[in-house]
C-alpha cells in the first residue's frame, strides 16, 4: 500500500561514478506530493550518466510531472546526462504543456553589479550610435550620388514635384513664419529695454534687436519651425508610402525613389528657407520698431539710422548661411526616417516623432558650431 503513494528508489548501479539507474512508480499525484519530495531530496547520485525508469507509474499529474522535473534539473545543472525510459502518453503531454507554459517555480534572479548595468547600457548606447551614424552617412552617399547625376544630366530633375514642395513647405509657412518672428521681435525689445535702461542704455536696445534677430533668432527659429512642419511631414509621407508599398512598386518600374521622392524636397528645402529667413528678419525687426517707438519713444526713421549703424553686411549674412545647412538637415532627416518606417502605423508615428526630435537637434547643434566658427573667423 505504501508503494502506492508513490516511490522512488535506485534500480542498479553498477558503476557509481558513470551510470546510476533510478525507477519511479506508485502514484505521483498532488495528495502525494509532501512525501514524494522528501525522497526526492535523499536521492542524489554523483554518476554523468542518469537513467530514470517511469514504467511503473501508475498515475501522474502536473504536480509529479513537475516534482520529477524540478529533481532532473539539479542533475542538469551538474553537468549530468538524464535519460527518461518508458515514459507514458499522460506523462509526455503533462510534460509538453508545463514546458509550453512554464513552470510555475520561481527561480533566483541574479542581477549584475551597477558597474556591469552601466558599462553594458553605455556599450548598447554605443553600438546604436555607430550603427545610426553609419547608416545615416550612406544616405547621405546615396544622395549626393543622385544629386550629381541630376546636375550631369538635368533631364532627370523632378521639377514638378520641386515647385510643390516650395509651395507646400515654403510659401504655406510664410504667415506662421511671419507671426512668430513678429513677435519675438517684440519680445527682445521689451526685455532689451527692461535690462539696459537700468545702465541708462536704452538706446542700444536697436543694436540688441538688430543682432539677435539677424544673426541668431531669425533663421534659427525659422528652422526649428519648419523642421517641425516640414520634416515631420516628409517623414509622414515616405512613411505611409513605404506601408503601403507604392515604394515597393516604384522600384519595381525601375523609378529611382531618391530621384522621385528626396531630391525634389531636399531641393525645395535649400531654396525656400533662405528666403523664410530674410522674411523673418524681416518681420521681426519690424516688431522691434512697433515696441521700441511704444516703449522707448524712439521714431521709425532714427530707428532705421541706429539700425544701419549697428550692423555690418556680414551680421545679415550670417544668418542667411545658415539657412541652406539647416534645410539640408530637415529634408534628409525627415526623408531619412520615412524610409526607415516598415510594420505599422505605430512604426510611422515613432519615426514621425524621431524625425521632429533629430531635426531640431542637429539644427541648435550645428548653429552651435557655426557661431565658433564665426567667432573664430572674427565676424
Amino acid at each position: 500500500m505504501a508503494e502506492n503513494r508513490g516511490w522512488i528508489r535506485i534500480q542498479q548501479q553498477t558503476d557509481p561514478e558513470h551510470h546510476c539507474q533510478f525507477e519511479v512508480g506508485g502514484l505521483w499525484t498532488v495528495l502525494t506530493a509532501g512525501d514524494l519530495e522528501q525522497q526526492l531530496q535523499s536521492q542524489k547520485s554523483q554518476a554523468s550518466h542518469i537513467t530514470l525508469d517511469l514504467s511503473a507509474i501508475e498515475s501522474v499529474d502536473t504536480t509529479g510531472v513537475l516534482l520529477l522535473r524540478r529533481w532532473l534539473k539539479n542533475f542538469r545543472d551538474n553537468n549530468q546526462q538524464v535519460e527518461l525510459l518508458h515514459a507514458g502518453n499522460q506523462f509526455t503531454a503533462l510534460d509538453d504543456l508545463l514546458q509550453q507554459y512554464g513552470e510555475t517555480e520561481k527561480e533566483t534572479k541574479k542581477y549584475p553589479l551597477p558597474l556591469v548595468t552601466w558599462l553594458n547600457h553605455v556599450g548598447e548606447l554605443t553600438v546604436s550610435l555607430c550603427s545610426n551614424v553609419t547608416t545615416y552617412l550612406n544616405f547621405i552617399g546615396k544622395i549626393l550620388t543622385t544629386l550629381i547625376a541630376n546636375l550631369l544630366r538635368p533631364g532627370r530633375f523632378r521639377f514638378t514635384l520641386t515647385v510643390n514642395q516650395l509651395h507646400t513647405a515654403g510659401y504655406n509657412a510664410i504667415p506662421i513664419i511671419a507671426l512668430i518672428s513678429f513677435l519675438i521681435g517684440i519680445v527682445v525689445a521689451y526685455q532689451g529695454a527692461i535690462q539696459l535702461g537700468k545702465i541708462g542704455a536704452k538706446m542700444l536696445t536697436v543694436d540688441l534687436i538688430a543682432v539677435s534677430v539677424l544673426r541668431e533668432l531669425g533663421v534659427l527659429l525659422t528652422a526649428i519651425v519648419i523642421a517641425g512642419r516640414s520634416a515631420s511631414t516628409f517623414a509622414a509621407e515616405i512613411g505611409s508610402m513605404k506601408l503601403q508599398e507604392e515604394i515597393k512598386a516604384m522600384q519595381t518600374m525601375g523609378i529611382d525613389i531618391y530621384d522621385v521622392l528626396v531630391i525634389p524636397r531636399m531641393v525645395a528645402m535649400i531654396i525656400i528657407l533662405p528666403i523664410l529667413t530674410f522674411i523673418a528678419d524681416l518681420m521681426g525687426l519690424l516688431g522691434g520698431a512697433i515696441m521700441c517707438l511704444h516703449s522707448l519713444d524712439i521714431p521709425f526713421e532714427f530707428y532705421i539710422k541706429q539700425l544701419s549703424n549697428a550692423v555690418s553686411p556680414w551680421t545679415f549674412w550670417i544668418g542667411i548661411l545658415k539657412a541652406p545647412a539647416f534645410a539640408a538637415i530637415i529634408a534628409l532627416v525627415g526623408c531619412f526616417e520615412g524610409l526607415q518606417v516598415s510594420g505599422s502605423a505605430e512604426s510611422l508615428g515613432r519615426h514621425t516623432t524621431r524625425a521632429v526630435v533629430i531635426s531640431i537637434f542637429l539644427i541648435i547643434v550645428v548653429d552651435a558650431l557655426f557661431s565658433v566658427l564665426f567667432g573664430l573667423m572674427g565676424i
